[in-house]
């Protein structure tokens, strides 16, 4: 027994569909010269003028649904009892990837997921009704394959082939753009960008690093000692604002330069801390403004933003210590007088884990050394323990302007 395969079948006129019908239903044919093909449901199977159908055959039939964009026929309509109908969608995101790299194995993987992703979202779009065209994984194929094949074109050619129709709606070019910026596809709405296109910072080759002096401070023939303070417990003064997703845009929609893209901030940036595991994509950024001081964690694989705050006025300086070793962070606010540890948790948002009071004034940098945070005063230095908050003060006999600590 064979398998006859029709694609496309909603291409057929209805006449030809019910012709297919007939076999399927009643067990016979008849074609245009003569012969008759029966199966064991017709009256005719045992007449030697018929030709028998295998018992094992089967009819595999593939179909669009109706309507636009296809404007094919209803073929469920016509057919659709006499088959065993499966409705299959698109794949799921990581078997699609698996099917582009299938395809394309010479584009980066970190391309094609982007591929995926965006038009995972045309997909989402389509069935919300926001957008008529369904963007399908055959799209999605031929730009992994283009890429692929004609590297040199870039992501704006490749995508060029697949909206080109799109491109004369202004309306719906400007949404694919943004769909395709927020997921890292830089097109532009104003007819793309050029392969060749990109401002690249110049390269500026740095001396070998030579160690000059060292210096070794003793007062009056003594080491500085340092003394300890008192930190009582404190409670968490911080409220924790639920994650929610940001926007991210591409910084490469009309040139290539080294800057990926980036996002809005609200709140007047402090500082800015990476994550402390290299390969998960976080920032965390310490802000203020004339109401509050946030530590905002903002991990970048599933665009989700958490927000830890704190009431505070204007003229209130925070300052943060990160040590990546302990995958942790120290926070010391001189309004509050609090001494707070933060750590990831799995998600790679931070958490406060234990909060100190303590009363230092003239604090103007934050830093850290040998996995223990440095907060630095005029004339002193405190070394803080990020586990138990113990804290350890170093007075200096000059008064500092600057500081640097290296590892």
């Amino acid at each position: 027994g064979r398998a006859l395969v029709i694609d496309e079948m909603d291409k057929a006129p209805p006449e030809v569909i019910c012709v297919l019908k007939g076999l399927l239903e009643d067990g016979e044919i008849l074609l245009a010269d003569n012969r008759r093909f029966v199966t064991k449901r017709s009256n005719q199977y045992g007449s030697e003028a018929c030709c028998k159908v295998h018992p094992m055959f089967r009819v595999i039939a593939l179909a669009n649904r109706p309507g636009y964009p296809f404007m094919g026929n209803d073929c469920y309509a016509e057919v659709g009892d006499v088959f065993s109908c499966h409705v299959v969608g698109n794949p799921d995101p990581t078997s699609e990837l698996i099917l582009l790299q299938t395809v394309a194995g010479k584009v980066p993987e970190n391309v094609l997921k982007r591929v995926v992703n965006a038009f995972g979202e045309l997909r989402g779009l389509s069935d919300k009704g926001d957008i008529t065209y369904p963007y399908s994984t055959r799209e999605a194929v031929a730009v992994a394959k283009h890429l692929s094949s004609h590297p040199r074109d870039g992501i704006v050619g490749a995508l060029s082939n697949v909206i080109g129709f799109d491109a004369y709606d202004p309306e719906m070019l400007e949404l694919l753009k943004n769909v395709f910026d927020r997921n890292g596809l830089a097109f532009s709405s104003g007819g793309g960008l050029s392969a060749a296109a990109s401002a690249l910072s110049a390269e500026v080759p740095l001396r070998p690093l030579a160690s000059i002096m060292q210096l070794f401070y003793e007062s009056n023939g003594v080491l500085i000692k340092p003394f300890t303070i008192d930190t009582p417990t404190s409670n968490i003064p911080f409220s924790l604002k639920p994650a929610k997703t940001f926007e991210f845009t591409s910084a490469r929609n009309k040139l290539f330069t080294e800057e990926v893209g980036g996002f809005f901030s609200q709140t007047s940036i402090v500082s800015i801390h990476s994550g402390a595991d290299p390969t998960v994509p976080t920032l965390h950024l310490l802000t203020s403004d004339q109401y509050s001081v946030s530590v905002s964690s903002y991990h970048f694989a599933s665009m989700k933003l958490a927000t830890l705050m704190f009431p505070s006025s204007p003229s209130a300086q925070p300052y943060l210590a990160e040590l990546p070793m302990k995958s942790c962070f120290v926070l010391y606010h001189f309004e509050s007088k609090k001494l707070v540890s933060l750590k990831e948790n799995n998600g790679r948002f931070l958490e406060p884990t234990r909060t100190v009071d303590l009363d230092v004034a003239g604090v103007w940098k934050a830093a850290s050394f040998d996995e223990k945070a440095l907060f630095f005063t005029d004339n002193e230095v405190l070394v803080v323990d990020p586990t138990t908050l113990d804290v350890s003060v170093y007075t200096l006999p000059w008064k500092m302007t600057q500081a640097h600590p290296v590892s």
